[in-house]
């Protein structure tokens, strides 16, 4: 993975907690975070 592309995934990932935490307050933090390790793991296996 470049560096390009790691900084666009970060990029988004903290844009879309920021954006869940606006909307929902913190009710979905534990769901978006099993989601977040959930993808994290998936793109160690691309790694």
């Amino acid at each position: 993975m470049s560096h390009l592309t790691a900084l666009i995934l970060a990029i988004l990932i903290t844009a879309a907690v920021i954006v869940d935490i606006a909307i929902f307050r913190d009710a979905h933090v534990i769901f978006i975070g099993k989601k977040l390790y959930w993808f994290i793991d998936w793109l160690k296996f691309w790694e």
